[in-house]
């Protein structure tokens, strides 16, 4: 069995392989959750909530999931170790991943914080490749679920995710690095929401507009509120009145509807005075707004009988 497990001794861990072998011996600092029973943390929860959250938040998971890479902890500071090869980085940082199963992902790249700033480790090439200097960072869920090639599937069907690698906040504000740490977007943004085909939406000063996968933004931050992109038309607020527009900025139907909503396969829901309705992507009403509800069923066609 190619594969490692967490071996422990008197309050010390250390690894072992799937064959019995012993790549570590117990030398590391078994974290203190680990120690403790259930009762045992119901009752600190109680007693000192604080220290609680702290540990709590901690990796219960001490070997990367379908990796040889496993978790180092010594003197309340944490670090990665390669088992196969035996080399580990500095154990340095106060914080490991986003939340405390985040880091037994089996991607390249997690969270790390020291000094009460954040950066992102490449677990994989043993090697920080974005400084701890941030606020708050994230590994965006592109990356979460496999690397590039879900990515694609993904923006195929329409989920939500992001194709950027690291989203960060600097000084209040949110930008997006690459995954050499350089910078895709500068942080100016007040929000920076997941991508949706291929386009994601950012707010600045209060005002909506898109940014591309290069970071780059294509429609200016000039709406009140904006909708994703699905089949290339979003739906938009000027006001309290709703329009649509293209991929390219131009207007296909002008600020006049009371409410859009999701789109799919180049149509969009309206609504006119309390009635629905359905819009093509060249502007066209192409259902009247004359029903209550319009949704698309299972088939991604509109069902208007009901």
């Amino acid at each position: 069995l190619d594969a490692y497990y967490v071996i422990t001794d008197n309050g010390k861990y250390g690894f072992a392989h799937g064959l019995g072998r012993i790549v570590v011996p117990c030398i590391f600092d078994l974290p203190e959750h680990l120690k403790l029973s259930d009762e045992e943390l119901m009752a600190l929860e109680e007693s000192d909530y604080e220290h609680y959250w702290r540990i709590i938040h901690e990796p219960h998971i001490l070997i990367c999931e379908n990796t040889s890479v496993g978790l180092v902890h010594q003197n309340g500071k944490w670090g990665f170790i390669d088992l196969k090869t035996g080399t580990q980085s500095p154990v340095i940082y106060e914080r490991i991943g986003d939340n405390r199963y985040s880091t037994t992902w089996d991607t390249e790249y997690v969270p790390v914080g020291k000094d009460g700033l954040w950066g992102v480790f490449n677990k994989f090439k043993n090697t920080e490749v974005v400084e701890c200097k941030y606020k708050d960072i994230k590994v965006c869920s592109a990356l979460v679920y496999g690397e590039r090639e879900i990515w694609d599937n993904y923006k195929h069907i329409g989920a939500d995710c992001l194709p950027h690698d690291i989203k960060y906040t600097l000084e209040g504000k949110n930008g997006l690095l690459s995954l050499s740490g350089e910078s895709l977007t500068p942080a100016i943004y007040d929000n920076i929401e997941t991508y949706c085909n291929g386009v994601s939406r950012v707010s600045r000063d209060g005002k909506w507009g898109f940014i591309d996968e290069s970071g780059a933004e294509i429609i200016p931050c000039q709406y009140d509120q904006a909708g994703d992109f699905n089949d290339g038309i979003a739906g938009v607020r000027k006001g309290d009145k709703w329009g649509i527009i293209n991929n390219a900025g131009q207007v296909i139907y002008p600020f006049e509807l009371d409410f859009c909503c999701w789109s799919v396969q180049g149509y969009a829901v309206i609504n006119i005075a309390g009635k629905s309705g359905v819009i093509d992507a060249s502007g066209k009403i192409v259902i009247p707004c004359e029903y209550d509800k319009i949704r698309p069923d299972t088939w991604n066609k509109f069902n208007s009988n009901f």
